[in-house]
């Protein structure tokens, strides 16, 4: 007998991996810039992209990034 997807199935599935790449983009840009903050002292420099050039832009920009980019890799695979 063969198994079969059925519509919920494949669109919780298609949730979970849009969740897990958020979260693997998160954790990765927590760690990266962790060392972007404490090793190489330049978290401001990412926020001043932006034009603000503060420690609290720097991560939001860097989040944001990582979430986007761990979306972008995970979703296409």
């Amino acid at each position: 007998m063969a198994e079969t997807e059925t519509g919920v199935q494949r669109e919780t599935a298609l949730q979970n991996r849009w969740v897990s790449g958020a979260v693997g983009g998160l954790v990765g840009g927590i760690i990266f810039g962790l060392l972007i903050q404490f090793v190489m002292g330049i978290m401001p420099v990412i926020g001043a992209l932006y034009g603000v050039e503060s420690l609290v832009a720097g991560w939001v920009a860097h989040l944001f990034h990582s979430v986007v980019f761990g979306l972008t890799a995970w979703c296409s695979v």
